[in-house]
């Protein structure tokens, strides 16, 4: 089932923490980023795991940040 429904996952917790103010659903949507890598992990699923975790990253602000010289 997650196999199928993992991309409107990622979509829909990446929406909503992007737009939402309310701090409850924020937490959520983090609680929901990390148990979807984790069940991506669980099932081998590379390719998606790897997504959600760039997507979180890119939320959160840990990607190091590229300057040009």
């Amino acid at each position: 089932m997650f196999e199928n429904t993992w991309s409107a996952n990622l979509a829909v917790l990446g929406m909503i923490l992007e737009e939402s103010q309310d701090e409850h659903m924020q937490k959520l949507c983090i609680e929901g980023f990390i148990l979807s890598i984790k069940i991506c992990g669980f099932f081998n699923m590379a390719t998606q795991r790897e997504a959600f975790v760039s997507s979180f990253a890119r939320f959160t602000m840990v990607t190091p940040e590229r300057r040009i010289k």
